[in-house]
C-alpha cells in the first residue's frame, strides 16, 4: 500500500451508492489536489476455506475488474485526477481501517450488496467510522451533495475547546470549497433528562426559566467561541453561529438541510443531558440531509 498521507480514499463494491462515493471522492480529490486511492475489498474466503491461486481463481480476477471499474467512474469526474486502484481480498471493515492509516480521508457509501462482492453496508460504515485513522465521510445516494458557496459546511459543537477537531476539518472543507462554515450547538431545556425527579420539583417553575436561559447561554458561548476560532485560522471564511434547543442528532439534521456537509466528532460527551456523541454520529448517520463527515480528536479512549 502506497504511503501517501494526503491522499482520499474511497472503498467501491461496484454498487450504485459505491459509485456515487466514488463520484464525490473523485471531485474532492480535485478540488484537494490530492491523489485518489479506488479500494475494493471481496472476502470471498467466507464460502471458500482459503485463497485460492491467482492463475486459477476467477473470483480474484473479478474482483480486480470491480476496483478498474470504480477508478475508471472516478476518471470520468476527473480525467487528469491522480488515481490508483487496490483490490484486498479481505473483509471490508479491516481493509478499510487499515488504508485509513495512509489517507487524508476516507470516503464510503452507506449501503451496498453484501456478501461476496465486498459490500459497504450500513454496518461497515458505522464500524468504519468508528475505528478510523483519519476523517471518514460517508455519503449516501440520496443525499450525495457537496460544499460550496450555496451549500454550507455544518458542525456540531459540544464544548469548547473539546470541539476542536472536527472545527478545524470543517473550516478547512469550507474554506476549501468556497462554502460558508454554520457552527452549531445544541442544547436541552428539559432538565428532568438529569435523571433527578427531585431536581425536576426542586427548580419547580422559576428554576426551569433560570436553567433554561443558563443552557442556551452555555451553548451560544460554545458557538461563538468556536466559531471565533474558525474565523482566526481562515480570515476569508464566512462564519456563522447559532444555538438551538433539541436534541443534538435532531437540531443538527434540521440545520442541514439543504447544506453540503455535516462534520461531527466521534465521540465525548453531548450537552447538559449528558449525551454520548458516539450516539449523535449514529443518529446523524442514519438521518442526515447531506454527506457526513465524522472526525476523530485523537486522543486514546
Amino acid at each position: 500500500m502506497n504511503s501517501h498521507a494526503d491522499r482520499v480514499v474511497v472503498g467501491y463494491d461496484g454498487s450504485a451508492a459505491a459509485a456515487v462515493a466514488v463520484e464525490w471522492a473523485a471531485a474532492e480529490a480535485k478540488n484537494r489536489g490530492a491523489p485518489l486511492c479506488v479500494i475494493h475489498a471481496a472476502d470471498y474466503t467466507v464460502v471458500i476455506p482459503g485463497r485460492l491461486p491467482m492463475e486459477a481463481n476467477p473470483l480474484e480476477a473479478a474482483a480486480m475488474g470491480v476496483t478498474a471499474e470504480g477508478v475508471d467512474r472516478a476518471h470520468k469526474i476527473a480525467s487528469d485526477l491522480d488515481v490508483e486502484g487496490e483490490t484486498d481480498i479481505a473483509r471490508v471493515t479491516p481493509a478499510l481501517i487499515e488504508a485509513s492509516e495512509n489517507a487524508a480521508l476516507l470516503v464510503v457509501g452507506s449501503r451496498g450488496r453484501g456478501e461476496l462482492t465486498g459490500a459497504l453496508l450500513g454496518s461497515v460504515a458505522f464500524a468504519v467510522t468508528a475505528h478510523a485513522h483519519c476523517p471518514v465521510v460517508v455519503v449516501r445516494a440520496e443525499a450525495a451533495m457537496r460544499p460550496g458557496p450555496d451549500r454550507p459546511v455544518v458542525v456540531g459543537i459540544d464544548a469548547w475547546p473539546d470541539s476542536e477537531a472536527p472545527l478545524r476539518f470543517a473550516a478547512s472543507v469550507a474554506a476549501q470549497t468556497g462554502a460558508p462554515l454554520v457552527v452549531v450547538s445544541a442544547y436541552r431545556a428539559t432538565y428532568t433528562e438529569s435523571g433527578s425527579p427531585a431536581l425536576y420539583w426542586a427548580l419547580e417553575v422559576d428554576g426551569a426559566v433560570q436553567f433554561e436561559r443558563l443552557a442556551r447561554q452555555a451553548a451560544l458561548d460554545a458557538s461563538a467561541a468556536a466559531a471565533t476560532a474558525a474565523s482566526a485560522a481562515f480570515e476569508e471564511l464566512d462564519v456563522r453561529h447559532r444555538a438551538a434547543e433539541g436534541r443534538a442528532g435532531r437540531v443538527l439534521c434540521d440545520v442541514a438541510a439543504g447544506c453540503g456537509l455535516l462534520v461531527v466528532g466521534a465521540r465525548g460527551e453531548g450537552g447538559f443531558a449528558g449525551l454520548r456523541l458516539g450516539s449523535i454520529t449514529h443518529a446523524v448517520l442514519h438521518d442526515a440531509p447531506c454527506p457526513v463527515a465524522v472526525v476523530h480528536d485523537g486522543r486514546e479512549d
